[in-house]
């Protein structure tokens, strides 16, 4: 159980990097529709 836990929070931080990456470059080109599809 414990591996699977682990390749949650792995991947939940992975998928909340990206998030928070495309929301700085959405920031910066709020007009860029296919940032906000991501």
């Amino acid at each position: 159980m414990d591996d699977l836990l682990r390749e949650f929070l792995t991947e939940t931080f992975e998928s909340l990097d990206t998030v928070d990456n495309q929301l700085v470059r959405f920031e910066q080109e709020p007009n860029n529709a296919k940032i906000l599809d991501n």
